[in-house]
């Protein structure tokens, strides 16, 4: 039985979007021990990238990921692996990540990930689907573990005896390198047209499909004082590898500008690695894939950017990144990196994103920025997750152009000089479970026909209103957001703009809780407006608006005052308390 309603997480976000008509779904199944944690997060990783980058959307095609933790539920059988066997049966690619353990035993195989493996390919065997892709750890077995590395020793042996071409993996972020390439591959495949398939002179296969791509064939050393590595400068050592190659830098301060034009991972093992870009960028990418971890990365000079990204699928993980003239990062030309756990600081601005990008930011630091910490412009989408971007000159993120969206999750933003979040230019993002507080001017400022869309967000303590939104093309979406303890207004509508604000809550704010100004005509239901130091509801100079079924309740002024003749808001199914709607002029 399989619950076909389990899309995962990213198919939930694209269905926000709007974006899943008449796509194909592609199930993904991880088999797995228990010490694979880190892959199977990996893999995870790479299904969001692969559905976020341009390759799926073109095809229209959607991976979601399937493993027993999410997609098993509690029922009884001969054992728990028979019960997670009649639960998940239908997918169409199987991944099994192996490193050191097999696994618990079942009452049909050695360990509950053999046996999904041996139901994964009796089907194969019988119909030719699912894919299958393997995958073992080539790392040294640790000393309390050899008596199970024997075992995943004979499992691995058998998958051979099958036909199963097995790939090897260093590290994680080496697995995760492979498996995204590995599923571009195979979805390359799966979505080939029945007549291209018989076009093809050769036979069916009779060995299990597994996609093909070269592991890192060398490692070159580079040291700056010539003890310890063949090459002296990371430039020198770039040109000289080989595509695949793993370059690994000594510590120390490297004069250099590292133009990345082939597939490579640049480590700096020990972490004390200072790359200073003199009158040139630090870095510039310009390939198809990558890794660059664990630097210190400079641009000193002219008004550079720090790090350029021109396309392709840079990992950049644990770098700290400034620019004294410019951008710490900039993301353009289609490129999907996937940047984690970075530090960008002391920039003029801080990471831009744009020319039809895409990427997934997640867990970085983003903080005294001379302008916005993060800008998402020219019809750039990509995803922030998890990210702290504070204390910016301008705003915190700002989002502006035609065709230009994005995704913001989980993000604190605080401390910023204007507004925490502002969208201008019919920009259409969306903001979700963010927290965006303390800031010196508006939480979230939408203007210039700027669009969008906040769910859940906490918008709190800012100097200026909560959210203001101004602007007779501008309209943006309020849901179950919670706007409170502002030195301003809650929700400050303006000069033509609309709106729908649904089931929020807002409460605390020295000013009106919704104030309604020049002509603003917005839907207001289902929201609860409260404490507040002034009116509930402050409509004026011509503001219009439907309210249906709020609770107002609490202010300390009146609950909706209406100042103008040509006031003509609407009120329905309204509960008001201590006090009612007032009307003056």
């Amino acid at each position: 039985m399989f619950r076909g309603d389990r899309l995962g997480e990213l198919m939930s976000e694209d269905l926000s979007r709007g974006e899943l008509t008449h796509l194909r779904q592609v199930r993904v199944f991880v088999g797995s021990p228990g010490d694979t944690e880190g892959e199977r997060t990996a893999l995870g990783e790479v299904i969001q990238r692969i559905n976020h980058a341009p390759f799926a959307r073109d095809r229209r095609v959607t991976l979601s990921l399937m493993q027993w933790q999410t997609d098993a539920w509690p029922g009884f059988g001969l054992d728990a692996q028979a019960v997670i066997n009649e639960q998940i049966q239908k997918y169409d690619i199987f991944v099994g990540i192996m490193r050191h353990r097999l696994g618990t035993p079942t009452h049909r195989a050695a360990s509950g990930s053999v046996e999904e493996f041996e139901r994964a390919y009796q089907l194969w065997a019988s119909h030719k689907t699912p894919s299958i892709m393997l995958y073992f750890s080539a790392e040294a077995v640790p000393r309390d573990q050899v008596e199970d590395a024997t075992k995943v020793q004979k499992f691995r042996e058998h998958v051979a005896r099958l036909g199963g071409l097995i790939f090897d993996f260093k590290d994680t972020q080496h697995f995760e390198n492979m498996v995204y390439a590995h599923l571009e591959q195979e979805l390359e495949r799966l979505l080939m047209p029945t007549d291209a398939i018989l076009a093809d002179d050769r036979p069916p296969p009779t060995k299990p499909v597994l996609s093909r791509q070269p592991l890192p064939i060398s490692e070159v050393t580079v040291d700056g004082s010539g003890r310890r590595g063949k090459y002296r400068t990371i430039s020198d050592a770039i040109q000289a590898a080989p595509s695949g190659a793993r370059i690994l830098v000594s510590n120390g301060v490297y004069q250099d500008h590292l133009a990345i034009e082939k597939p490579l991972e640049i480590v700096a093992p020990d972490g004390d690695v200072t790359i200073i870009g003199t009158n040139f960028t630090a870095v510039t990418f310009d390939t198809n894939m990558g890794l660059i971890k664990h630097f210190k990365l400079k641009q000193n000079g002219n008004a550079e950017p720090c790090v350029v990204i021109k396309q392709g699928r840079l990992n950049m993980e644990d770098c700290d990144i400034t620019s004294c003239g410019d951008v710490g990062i900039v993301v353009s030309g289609g490129a999907d990196p996937l940047l984690r756990r970075n530090r960008v600081y002391d920039s003029e601005r801080g990471i831009c994103v744009t020319g039809g990008s895409r990427g997934t930011f997640a867990d970085n630091q983003v903080y005294a920025i001379k302008l916005s910490g993060i800008e998402v412009t020219n019809g750039a989408d990509p995803v922030f997750r998890r990210n702290s971007i504070r204390e910016c000159g301008n705003s915190g993120i700002y989002v502006h152009g035609p065709n230009t969206r994005g995704l913001f999750e989980d993000n604190e933003i605080y401390a910023n000089d204007l507004a925490g979040v502002a969208v201008d230019n019919v920009a259409d993002p969306t903001f979700r479970r963010n927290r965006i507080r303390g800031g010196r001017r508006q939480g979230v400022y939408i203007f210039g026909g700027g669009k969008g869309r906040l769910e859940e967000n906490q918008v709190v303590a800012n100097e200026g209103d909560g959210v203001a939104i101004k602007g007779s093309d501008s309209n943006t979406i309020l849901d179950r957001n919670n706007i409170r303890s502002g030195r301003r207004g809650g929700i400050y509508i303006t000069d033509g703009a609309a709106g729908t604000f649904d089931s929020n809550e807002i409460s605390g704010n020295a000013l009106a809780g919704i104030a309604v100004a020049k002509n603003a005509d917005p839907i207001v239901r289902n929201n609860r407006i409260c404490d507040g130091k002034r009116e509930g509801i402050y409509i004026s100079d011509g503001g219009r608006g439907m309210f249906e079924n709020n609770k107002i309740l609490g202010n300390a002024l009146a609950g909706v005052e209406i100042t103008g003749a040509n006031a003509e808001p609407v009120f329905k199914a309204t509960e008001f308390h201590p006090t009612g709607i007032r009307r003056y002029g």
